[in-house]
């Protein structure tokens, strides 16, 4: 249960980072326009880039490990390389998500699908979109 809830949350992760729905501390750079804006994006993306696989790297050494030494858990006797698998497996898996989609990063338009658009999406009027509601006649 512990390795299959750790292998859900990893790859719940790259979901995550394909869709561009991290937590994000934006004070900063919501306030910033233009270049200013770009480059706060473009470092974010090279951070994240980074990190992922600096991560993906030095998590390979443990698998290795575990699969040479032929180490299995104490009750499922599952191979622990396995369950650590998952982390370099689940960060490649992110830089790809994020290198992939990085025109649409640095442009600010991925997780805004509708970025630029000033029409309510289809079913709702504009004076409806404020209370978050569909326009139903059942709703009047």
């Amino acid at each position: 249960l512990r390795f299959g809830l750790l292998w859900m949350v990893f790859l719940g992760a790259v979901l995550v980072s394909w869709d561009d729905r991290h937590l994000r501390m934006d004070l900063v750079s919501s306030a910033l326009k233009g270049r200013a804006l770009l480059l706060v994006r473009a470092l974010t993306v090279a951070v994240f880039l980074g990190l992922t696989l600096y991560i993906a790297y030095y998590s390979l050494t443990p698998v290795s490990l575990y699969a040479r030494t032929g180490q299995v858990s104490q009750i499922a006797e599952i191979p622990m390389a396995i369950p650590h698998a998952i982390i370099p497996v689940s960060m490649a898996l992110m830089f790809l998500a994020v290198a992939i989609r990085i025109r649409g990063y640095l442009r600010g338009t991925l997780g805004h699908e509708d970025a630029g658009n000033d029409e309510p999406p289809a079913g709702e009027t504009a004076d409806n979109q404020q209370d978050g509601g569909p326009n139903r006649a059942d709703d009047r």
